[in-house]
C-alpha cells in the first residue's frame, strides 16, 4: 500500500495505472538471450499451477519466438496478437477463449506470428489485458525479454515482482547491474529477484564471485544441469516434475516471489476449498 500511494511521488513521476487488485504480475526477464529465462518461467508456473495449487496463466510476451507453447506442450493461436493490437475488445470472455489449457489449473497466452508480419502495439495494452487476467488468475507469469519500450516494458512497470535471470559471466553481470538501476513500477516494494542459473557450470564464474561482482548475493542458485533442462525441454515436460535439486530451486523461487509453498497432500472437503 505504501509502494502504491507513494510510489509516484517518490519517483517524481505519474502512473495512471489504479492500484492493482486480483492476482499477483510476476515478469521473468533475462538479462540476456539464452540464459533460460523461458525454462525458468515455464517451470516457476508449472510448480505454482501443480504443486502449489494456484491457478496460473503464462503470457509470452514475445510474439514472433517465444517458446511457452513449446516448454508446455501447449498450443499458441491469434488470440494475443488481437490483445495487443485491439485492447478495446478485451474483457474476460476474450481472456477465456484466447487462453489455451496446459494443465488442470495452468493456461497459456501466447503467439507464433510470422517473422515477417510486425506488430501495431497499442499503448496500454498491456495493461488492459492484464487487469483482465487478474480477474481470473491467482498468478499470471509474464516471459518478458527486456526492451525500452512497448509492451515488455509495460509489463516490467505493471509487476509486483520482476524476476532477473542471469547466467555466470562478465556480460550477464554487466547487464544485471544496468536492469537493477531501471526505476521500479508503482506495485514494487521489493527490489528485482536474482535468479542465478547454469551455476557451477566449466569456465563460469562461482557464485561467490558473482556476489561480489554485484554486490549483492543471488536470491536463488539454479545448478547447472544442461542434460536434465535439455531433455525435458525435447519432450515439452517442465523439468521440476522430476525432483531433484532444479525443483528444489524452483520451490524456492516460488516461496520468494509468490510467497507460496508445496502442498504435496492437498486437503480434500468443501471446507479444505474455502481454506484454499
Amino acid at each position: 500500500m505504501v509502494a502504491e500511494n507513494f510510489g509516484p511521488v517518490v519517483a517524481r513521476r505519474r502512473f495512471a495505472a489504479a492500484p492493482a487488485r486480483g492476482g499477483r504480475l510476476l515478469t521473468v526477464t533475462g538479462v540476456r538471450g539464452g540464459v533460460g529465462a523461458s525454462t525458468i518461467a515455464a517451470n516457476l508456473a508449472w510448480y505454482l499451477a501443480n504443486i502449489a495449487h494456484r491457478h496460473s496463466v503464462v503470457l509470452d510476451a514475445d510474439l514472433h519466438r517465444g517458446t511457452q507453447a513449446l516448454l508446455l506442450s501447449a498450443q499458441a493461436g491469434p488470440g494475443l496478437r488481437n490483445a495487443v493490437e485491439h485492447p478495446d475488445r478485451v474483457d474476460e470472455l476474450f481472456v477465456e477463449r484466447a487462453a489455451t489449457a496446459a494443465g488442470d489449473r495452468l493456461h497459456l497466452l501466447a503467439a507464433e506470428e510470422a517473422l515477417s508480419s510486425p506488430l501495431a502495439y497499442a499503448p496500454g495494452a498491456a495493461e488492459r489485458l492484464v487487469a483482465m487476467l487478474r480477474r481470473r488468475y491467482n498468478f499470471i507469469l509474464a516471459d518478458a525479454p527486456f526492451a525500452a519500450d512497448g509492451m515488455e516494458r509495460e509489463l516490467l512497470d505493471l509487476a509486483q515482482h520482476r524476476i532477473l535471470v542471469l547466467e555466470p559471466t562478465l556480460a550477464c553481470l554487466r547487464d544485471t547491474l544496468r536492469l537493477l538501476q531501471l526505476e521500479p513500477g508503482p506495485g514494487q516494494a521489493n527490489r528485482p529477484l536474482l535468479v542465478l542459473n547454469r551455476a557451477g557450470r566449466k569456465g563460469g564464474l562461482s557464485a561467490r564471485q558473482v556476489a561480489e561482482a554485484l554486490k549483492l548475493a543471488p536470491d536463488i542458485v539454479v545448478p547447472d544441469l544442461p542434460k536434465r533442462l535439455e531433455e525435458a525441454a525435447t519432450l515439452g515436460q517442465p523439468a521440476a516434475a522430476a525432483g531433484g535439486p532444479f525443483r528444489e530451486a524452483i520451490a524456492r523461487l516460488a516461496r520468494a516471489a509468490g510467497g507460496v509453498a508445496e502442498d504435496a497432500a492437498p486437503r480434500k472437503g468443501l471446507l479444505a476449498r474455502f481454506r484454499r
